[in-house]
């Protein structure tokens, strides 16, 4: 009896894990939106400035680099709207009663939302890559940063989405989870504002040290 529970615990994981991406395709489909307007929409049209250097147009790559933050900021929303029954009493009984342990349902749901929120980015920066490689010589130094920097954007954004749920299991209410989402987030990129200001600005110069 034992045995036969465990591998229904083990199957309906799977089941819950596709059935949460699925309750949530409408952010699947806006974040994916956003991100194929993104990066790869820059990418073009950075190649586009290189073999037209003639042309100022800036409209396109401002309007993809808002789309982009967009995106990127929409981690907290995908993490609140799955996590929901942290804070909404309607649902909590309906996720308990579900065949899975704490960490089971942690897990599916946590997995779910960082599928919705990092697989369309990685799908966009793969589809910008291919655009900036059929591109001119020259671009492949540039490419070289951007690989560089989206390694470190695609960290923040898991890191992001993970501090947002850590404050969903800490918090009662939807006040207290986006008061908190908005404050932590913005908080721990100012203090590394101000340590990296503090050292690199007010360290002592040679002459002072003599």
């Amino acid at each position: 009896m034992t045995a036969a529970t465990s591998t229904l615990k083990k199957s309906f994981f799977k089941t819950h894990f596709k059935n949460t991406i699925l309750e949530n395709k409408k952010f699947l489909f806006i974040v994916s939106v956003l991100h194929l307007i993104g990066y790869p929409v820059i990418a073009f049209t950075i190649r586009y400035y290189s073999e037209h250097p003639d042309n100022t147009d800036e409209s396109y790559a401002i309007a993809s680099c808002i789309a982009l933050a967009i995106a990127i900021l929409s981690g907290a929303i995908i993490a609140i709207s799955i996590f929901n029954y942290l804070y909404k009493k309607s649902t909590v009984d309906m996720n308990l009663s579900l065949p899975l342990t704490t960490r089971q349902r942690f897990l599916s749901e946590y997995f779910a939302g960082l599928t919705i929120y990092i697989v369309p980015a990685i799908i966009g920066g793969l589809i910008g890559t291919v655009i900036l490689l059929t591109g001119k010589h020259e671009l492949m130094e540039f490419l070289k940063y951007t690989i560089y920097i989206g390694s470190i954007v695609i960290i923040g954004m898991i890191l992001y989405y993970s501090l947002t749920v850590l404050i969903l299991s800490c918090c009662g209410s939807l006040f207290e989870t986006i008061l908190s989402t908005l404050l932590i987030n913005a908080m721990i990129p100012a203090s590394i504002y101000l340590l990296s200001y503090c050292l690199l600005y007010t360290s002592p110069s040679p002459r002072d040290c003599s």
